[in-house]
Protein backbone atom coordinates (compact mmCIF):
# COMPACT_ATOMS: atom_id res chain seq x y z
CA UNK A 1 0.00 0.00 0.00
CA UNK A 2 2.85 2.72 1.01
CA UNK A 3 4.30 1.66 -2.26
CA UNK A 4 1.85 2.39 -4.44
CA UNK A 5 0.56 5.94 -2.33
CA UNK A 6 3.97 6.79 -3.38
CA UNK A 7 3.27 5.83 -6.99
CA UNK A 8 -0.01 7.98 -6.60
CA UNK A 9 2.51 10.99 -5.27
CA UNK A 10 4.78 10.89 -7.71
CA UNK A 11 2.45 10.34 -11.03
CA UNK A 12 0.99 13.82 -9.63
CA UNK A 13 3.87 15.47 -8.90
CA UNK A 14 4.94 14.26 -11.81
CA UNK A 15 2.28 15.55 -13.99
CA UNK A 16 2.25 19.17 -12.18
CA UNK A 17 5.96 19.87 -13.18
CA UNK A 18 4.87 18.49 -17.22
CA UNK A 19 2.07 20.84 -17.08
CA UNK A 20 3.89 23.71 -16.08
CA UNK A 21 6.76 23.34 -18.73
CA UNK A 22 4.42 23.05 -21.25
CA UNK A 23 2.69 26.22 -20.19
CA UNK A 24 5.82 28.12 -19.39
CA UNK A 25 5.96 30.27 -22.48
CA UNK A 26 2.17 31.43 -22.33
CA UNK A 27 -1.53 29.51 -22.16
CA UNK A 28 -1.83 28.98 -25.94
CA UNK A 29 -3.64 26.15 -27.91
CA UNK A 30 -0.51 24.15 -28.97
CA UNK A 31 0.61 24.69 -25.62
CA UNK A 32 -2.17 23.08 -23.98
CA UNK A 33 -2.41 19.75 -26.71
CA UNK A 34 1.63 19.93 -25.27
CA UNK A 35 -0.41 19.66 -21.53
CA UNK A 36 -2.52 16.74 -22.81
CA UNK A 37 0.30 15.03 -24.87
CA UNK A 38 2.92 15.11 -22.56
CA UNK A 39 0.60 13.66 -19.85
CA UNK A 40 -0.62 11.27 -21.78
CA UNK A 41 2.60 9.80 -22.89
CA UNK A 42 3.59 10.08 -19.08
CA UNK A 43 0.53 8.16 -18.26
CA UNK A 44 1.16 5.13 -20.44
CA UNK A 45 4.37 4.77 -19.15
CA UNK A 46 3.51 4.05 -15.57
CA UNK A 47 -0.04 1.89 -17.04
CA UNK A 48 3.15 -0.40 -18.61
CA UNK A 49 5.09 -0.04 -15.09
CA UNK A 50 2.16 -0.86 -13.33
CA UNK A 51 1.14 -3.71 -15.52
CA UNK A 52 4.41 -5.52 -15.62
CA UNK A 53 4.77 -5.18 -11.66
CA UNK A 54 1.40 -6.37 -10.83
CA UNK A 55 -0.12 -8.36 -13.88
CA UNK A 56 -3.53 -7.37 -13.59
CA UNK A 57 -6.05 -10.19 -14.63
CA UNK A 58 -8.06 -7.35 -17.19
CA UNK A 59 -10.75 -8.51 -19.02
CA UNK A 60 -10.23 -5.46 -21.62
CA UNK A 61 -9.89 -6.29 -24.71
CA UNK A 62 -10.54 -4.85 -28.83
CA UNK A 63 -14.18 -3.93 -29.55
CA UNK A 64 -15.41 -4.53 -26.01
CA UNK A 65 -17.18 -1.05 -25.53
CA UNK A 66 -19.45 -1.52 -23.03
CA UNK A 67 -17.22 1.10 -20.89
CA UNK A 68 -17.59 3.46 -23.67
CA UNK A 69 -21.22 3.47 -23.65
CA UNK A 70 -22.39 5.70 -20.82
CA UNK A 71 -22.22 9.42 -20.62
CA UNK A 72 -19.86 11.02 -18.21
CA UNK A 73 -16.32 10.89 -19.26
CA UNK A 74 -14.70 13.56 -17.18
CA UNK A 75 -12.08 14.94 -19.36
CA UNK A 76 -9.72 18.19 -18.79
CA UNK A 77 -9.69 21.00 -21.59
CA UNK A 78 -6.15 20.39 -22.60
CA UNK A 79 -7.50 16.76 -23.85
CA UNK A 80 -10.37 18.10 -25.13
CA UNK A 81 -8.04 20.49 -27.38
CA UNK A 82 -5.78 17.24 -28.21
CA UNK A 83 -9.12 15.22 -29.50
CA UNK A 84 -10.01 18.07 -31.84
CA UNK A 85 -6.45 18.75 -32.94
CA UNK A 86 -6.34 14.76 -34.01
CA UNK A 87 -9.40 15.28 -35.33
CA UNK A 88 -9.09 17.88 -37.36
CA UNK A 89 -5.76 17.22 -38.95
CA UNK A 90 -6.63 13.27 -39.55
CA UNK A 91 -10.21 12.85 -40.25
CA UNK A 92 -11.68 13.34 -43.56
CA UNK A 93 -15.01 16.15 -43.88
CA UNK A 94 -16.85 12.92 -44.37
CA UNK A 95 -15.86 11.61 -41.25
CA UNK A 96 -15.82 15.24 -38.75
CA UNK A 97 -19.39 15.41 -40.06
CA UNK A 98 -20.29 11.77 -38.81
CA UNK A 99 -18.62 12.39 -35.34
CA UNK A 100 -20.86 15.77 -35.43
CA UNK A 101 -23.72 13.83 -35.93
CA UNK A 102 -22.91 10.97 -33.36
CA UNK A 103 -21.82 14.57 -30.88
CA UNK A 104 -25.61 15.32 -31.58
CA UNK A 105 -27.34 12.51 -30.78
CA UNK A 106 -25.29 12.22 -27.74
CA UNK A 107 -26.16 15.53 -26.89
CA UNK A 108 -29.63 14.90 -27.28
CA UNK A 109 -29.88 11.38 -25.02
CA UNK A 110 -28.48 12.94 -22.11
CA UNK A 111 -30.22 16.33 -22.37
CA UNK A 112 -31.63 17.21 -19.08
CA UNK A 113 -29.46 14.54 -17.18
CA UNK A 114 -26.70 14.53 -14.49
CA UNK A 115 -24.28 12.83 -16.27
CA UNK A 116 -22.65 11.75 -13.40
CA UNK A 117 -25.62 9.87 -12.10
CA UNK A 118 -25.45 6.01 -13.39
CA UNK A 119 -28.15 4.85 -15.70
CA UNK A 120 -29.21 1.59 -17.26
CA UNK A 121 -29.28 2.17 -20.86
CA UNK A 122 -26.64 2.88 -23.54
CA UNK A 123 -25.75 6.16 -24.61
CA UNK A 124 -21.99 5.73 -27.12
CA UNK A 125 -19.51 7.98 -26.84
CA UNK A 126 -19.05 9.88 -30.11
CA UNK A 127 -15.68 8.74 -30.41
CA UNK A 128 -16.98 5.30 -30.81
CA UNK A 129 -17.12 3.74 -34.30
CA UNK A 130 -17.81 -0.28 -34.89
CA UNK A 131 -17.25 -0.82 -31.38
CA UNK A 132 -13.88 0.67 -31.22
CA UNK A 133 -12.30 4.32 -30.34
CA UNK A 134 -11.77 6.46 -33.38
CA UNK A 135 -9.02 8.31 -31.31
CA UNK A 136 -7.67 6.28 -29.18
CA UNK A 137 -4.02 6.88 -29.03
CA UNK A 138 -4.82 10.15 -28.19
CA UNK A 139 -8.19 9.18 -26.07
CA UNK A 140 -8.35 10.97 -22.33
CA UNK A 141 -6.28 9.50 -18.87
CA UNK A 142 -9.98 8.99 -17.96
CA UNK A 143 -10.16 6.15 -20.90
CA UNK A 144 -6.33 5.56 -20.25
CA UNK A 145 -7.45 4.41 -16.40
CA UNK A 146 -10.40 2.64 -16.75
CA UNK A 147 -10.49 -0.84 -16.51
CA UNK A 148 -12.39 -4.42 -15.78
CA UNK A 149 -11.64 -7.51 -14.49
CA UNK A 150 -15.02 -9.17 -15.87
CA UNK A 151 -16.57 -8.58 -19.16
CA UNK A 152 -19.87 -9.95 -17.43
CA UNK A 153 -19.96 -7.59 -14.92
CA UNK A 154 -19.65 -5.02 -17.60
CA UNK A 155 -21.92 -6.30 -20.01
CA UNK A 156 -24.76 -6.44 -16.62
CA UNK A 157 -23.76 -3.06 -15.92
CA UNK A 158 -24.79 -1.59 -19.13
CA UNK A 159 -28.37 -2.03 -18.25
CA UNK A 160 -28.21 -2.28 -14.68
CA UNK A 161 -27.02 0.26 -13.02
CA UNK A 162 -26.71 -1.24 -9.39
CA UNK A 163 -23.73 -3.79 -10.98
CA UNK A 164 -20.51 -2.70 -10.15
CA UNK A 165 -17.71 -3.40 -11.95
CA UNK A 166 -14.75 -4.74 -10.11
CA UNK A 167 -11.07 -2.80 -11.42
CA UNK A 168 -7.41 -2.90 -10.83
CA UNK A 169 -7.56 0.26 -9.11
CA UNK A 170 -3.57 1.30 -9.33
CA UNK A 171 -4.06 2.29 -12.73
CA UNK A 172 -7.32 4.06 -12.18
CA UNK A 173 -5.85 5.83 -9.33
CA UNK A 174 -2.42 6.91 -11.64
CA UNK A 175 -4.40 8.31 -13.92
CA UNK A 176 -6.19 10.05 -11.51
CA UNK A 177 -3.40 11.37 -9.49
CA UNK A 178 -2.03 12.61 -13.11
CA UNK A 179 -5.19 14.65 -13.38
CA UNK A 180 -4.90 16.32 -10.62
CA UNK A 181 -1.22 17.21 -10.72
CA UNK A 182 -1.66 18.75 -14.06
CA UNK A 183 -5.28 20.32 -13.13
CA UNK A 184 -3.20 22.29 -10.23
CA UNK A 185 -0.77 23.44 -12.56
CA UNK A 186 -3.44 24.82 -15.05
CA UNK A 187 -5.12 26.59 -12.30
CA UNK A 188 -2.00 28.13 -11.23
CA UNK A 189 -0.89 29.42 -14.53
CA UNK A 190 -4.69 30.85 -14.80
CA UNK A 191 -6.37 28.70 -17.01
CA UNK A 192 -9.67 26.67 -17.06
CA UNK A 193 -8.81 23.37 -14.56
CA UNK A 194 -12.11 22.26 -14.94
CA UNK A 195 -13.17 18.82 -15.95
CA UNK A 196 -16.00 18.86 -19.00
CA UNK A 197 -17.99 15.55 -20.12
CA UNK A 198 -16.85 14.28 -23.28
CA UNK A 199 -19.03 14.04 -25.34
CA UNK A 200 -20.92 17.19 -24.58
CA UNK A 201 -17.51 19.49 -24.87
CA UNK A 202 -17.75 17.47 -28.48
CA UNK A 203 -20.89 18.61 -29.49
CA UNK A 204 -20.36 22.26 -28.58
CA UNK A 205 -17.07 22.29 -30.45
CA UNK A 206 -18.33 20.63 -33.61
CA UNK A 207 -22.20 20.83 -33.66
CA UNK A 208 -22.73 24.41 -32.50
CA UNK A 209 -22.51 25.75 -35.77
CA UNK A 210 -24.25 23.60 -37.75
CA UNK A 211 -27.24 24.52 -35.66
CA UNK A 212 -30.09 27.35 -36.70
Amino acid sequence: MEQLADVFVACRDTAHALTRESLKNGIRLRALVSVATDTAHFADGVLSELDREYHPPLACRERCSYCCQKPGVLTSIPEVARILDHVHSTFSRDAVSALAGRARRYAAQIAGRDVTIPIGEAVPCPLLEDDRCSVYEVRPLTCRGFNSTSVDACRDANTNVDRLVPIFSPLKDATDAITIGASRALEAAGCDSGLVDLGSALDSALCEGQRV
